[in-house]
């Protein structure tokens, strides 16, 4: 009864880290941030991040886990088409606003589900057939996204590509995630 859950988070990880590690190189080098820049934009998320938790747990309690999920999943689809529409600081940093959000609300029914729905007796395979898949999703995906970007020459219009490549296939999460169910 867990596989649906453990399938989505992996799948998700693998869309997610498609693009991930190419934020960083992508408002280095080709928009030309200046390093401080960069961290105020970076910092952005993670802040949002710790201000979201809270109130999302009481959300959470209202709404359940399996709905915070989906909430957090959904917004996240199409926050790396947004890095490309402006080079704009202060735009960038409502971006990471509302990524931090997005993921607090993932990472935060996802950790509930795990630790609230998943029986106990199956607690301990399921988190480590999830972190096994999670591990397998971050390096396949981050290397699915570099082998993209060199092939289609590292610059301007790969990291494009790669960043599109990455919305849809959190858009294909969906089915996916459709199938996610409260376990418990």
């Amino acid at each position: 009864p867990s596989g649906p859950l453990v399938a989505y988070a992996c799948a998700l990880a693998f869309a997610a880290h498609f693009s991930g590690p190419y934020f960083t190189p992508y408002m280095l080098r080709e928009r030309g941030f200046s390093y401080h820049a960069f961290m105020l934009v970076m910092a952005t998320q993670f802040l949002a991040k710790a201000i979201a938790l809270p109130w999302l747990g009481h959300l959470g309690s209202r709404l359940g886990s399996v709905r915070l999920l989906r909430i957090g999943g959904l917004t996240g689809i199409p926050l790396t088409l947004r890095w490309l529409v402006s080079a704009n600081v202060w735009y960038l940093m409502g971006v990471q606003v509302l990524a931090g959000g997005a993921w607090a609300a993932y990472e935060l029914g996802l950790a509930l589900l795990f630790f609230d729905a998943v029986p106990h007796e199956e607690r301990t395979a399921v988190i480590t057939a999830y972190n096994l898949g999670l591990a397998i999703a971050t390096v396949a995906g981050a290397a699915s996204g570099g082998l993209l970007l060199r092939a289609l020459g590292e610059n301007h219009v790969a990291f494009y590509a790669v960043f599109v490549v990455s919305s849809l296939l959190r858009l294909a999460t969906i089915p996916l995630l459709r199938r996610v169910h409260a376990l418990a």
